[in-house]
């Protein structure tokens, strides 16, 4: 996989030295999606329904750096949602808006 998704991945893992960091893997992932718009483009109009398919897809086909590709956008696009509440998809403003 990517280094960069990688990082990311670390970032938001629980299961790594320090737990979740969520500030670094937002941070990571809009420092990565600013480097590397094209990467997202096809997936940038999507909702969040949308992606979340894709990322299950992925997951059960193995693909792992696509999984952490729509995670890192994910991440960048998006503020944490509420699970057990109203749907209501919150997009996130990054310092600098890629797409």
């Amino acid at each position: 996989m990517i280094e960069e998704l990688e990082q990311i991945k670390a970032a938001w893992s629980k299961d790594e030295a320090g737990g979740r960091d969520e500030a670094l893997a937002r941070e990571l992932a809009d420092e990565y999606v600013k480097e590397n718009p094209v990467l997202f483009s096809s997936i940038s109009q999507k909702s969040l329904e949308e992606l979340c398919a894709d990322v299950e897809a992925f997951r059960n086909a193995n693909m792992e750096e696509e999984v952490w590709k729509i995670e890192t956008w994910l991440l960048h696009r998006f503020e944490p949602q509420n699970i057990g509440g109203i749907y209501q998809p919150q997009v996130r403003v990054a310092s600098e808006e890629v797409l």
